[in-house]
């Protein structure tokens, strides 16, 4: 009987227990969720307003050798000299010896030439002594010297005399020229790119011996935009001082000595830009080298341009515009002209009538024109 009356209080209490749940939800489905307003989107805003900033360019352009040459020998002959670093890559300074021609019958000739220049030398100081005599013996005969005719005195064979020896004096020059280029020398600082010949092959004039290109100098066609030439001082102005240029190759600066060198007259037929040219002095002398066939990127200053706006490059959308403001604190788009970006700012121009502005500094892409938005903070760039 216990037993019975204890599983009756035990299914009285579960009873209870789902009864009571069950009136708690019901209570708690009849009470409505409170009703809250919306609130106003916040935002960052920047107080701005035109001022005056130098322009900051960049353009990318890929660098070139200023000077490259095909070389070829001025003379035949059979080549029995080859610079042991006559190979793609190596650098030669000026004047040293890449290719040696076997040069005997140009040291023949040069030995000739000096027998020969020996004796037209002696030939004219002949001459000379027998001018003065021949002289001596008119004026001695007590005739007048203006009857004596330039025969007689020996003229034209002093003439001809001259002649010879100025003739044997090129003869040796001519002999030393060819000797000299027996020995086929760098004509500048060079990078070589390629060698045509081989030891033992027999050259003509003319015949390419190597390829290579001036290590001195490089240079940097930048195709520019029209409104990229508005922001440069004008030609006079650049050449009066070097104007300089910063090199970044993949994003790393590089110490090259480079300035800015020359205009081009003429619109390339690719871009349909004119480009500026960029002057590379010693390009393989400093720590980080650049060499022709780099792309880098080139950074440098133009004049300073007035009712420019400096806005974060945060507050820029993609269609290049920007989120103002009103007194409201309602949303406005407006389309800018961007002239620069450096240092994490676009330098941009707004419609001349808006002198002073409240800029969203991180807009959505969600907003709409005339939405409501709350500043919930505002920097002061005025």
């Amino acid at each position: 009987m216990k037993k019975i009356i204890v599983t009756l209080a035990a299914l009285v209490s579960i009873g209870g227990a789902m009864a009571f749940n069950q009136y708690s939800q019901a209570q708690m489905e009849r009470k409505a969720p409170p009703k809250t307003q919306p609130a106003n989107p916040l935002v960052t805003v920047a107080e701005l307003r035109a001022g005056e900033y130098r322009a900051s360019l960049k353009a990318y352009g890929e660098v070139k050798a200023t000077e490259s040459l095909n070389l070829t020998a001025q003379i035949s002959g059979k080549v029995n000299y080859i610079s042991p670093k006559l190979r793609s890559g190596a650098q030669f300074a000026q004047g040293e010896v890449l290719i040696g021609l076997e040069d005997i019958d140009y040291r023949y000739q040069v030995t000739n030439a000096e027998s020969s220049l020996a004796d037209a030398e002696l030939a004219y100081l002949q001459e000379v002594k027998n001018g003065e005599q021949a002289l001596e013996e008119w004026q001695a005969s007590g005739l007048a010297l203006a009857k004596a005719s330039d025969l007689v005195l020996r003229k034209p064979q002093l003439k001809v005399a001259e002649t010879k020896l100025a003739l044997a004096k090129l003869a040796l020059a001519k002999a030393k020229s060819d000797l000299a280029k027996s020995k086929i020398r760098a004509p500048f600082d060079a990078i070589i790119i390629s060698k045509a010949v081989s030891l033992g092959s027999f050259l003509q004039p003319g015949t390419q011996v190597a390829s290579m290109y001036n290590a001195n100098h490089f240079e940097i066609p930048l195709p520019l935009t029209y409104e990229q030439w508005q922001q440069l001082p004008d030609e006079q102005a650049l050449k009066a001082k070097a104007w300089p240029v910063t090199l970044s190759l993949e994003g790393k600066a590089l110490p090259a000595n480079a300035q800015i060198g020359r205009f081009e007259k003429h619109l390339s037929s690719d871009s349909r830009q004119r480009s500026l040219i960029v002057k590379v002095n010693q390009p393989l002398a400093s720590a980080e080298p650049i060499f022709p066939g780099d792309f880098v990127s080139v950074d440098f200053s133009g004049v300073t341009l007035a009712n420019l706006w400096q806005v974060p490059d945060s507050a820029l959308t993609k269609d290049i515009s920007l989120w103002l403001l009103d007194s409201n604190n309602s949303l406005k788009k407006v389309k800018v002209e961007l002239a620069f970006a450096r240092g994490g700012h676009s330098y941009v121009r707004l419609p001349a009538e808006i002198t002073q502005a409240k800029v969203v500094v991180r807009p959505l892409a969600s907003y709409m024109a005339g939405m409501l938005v709350t500043p919930a903070k505002t920097e002061v760039r005025l």
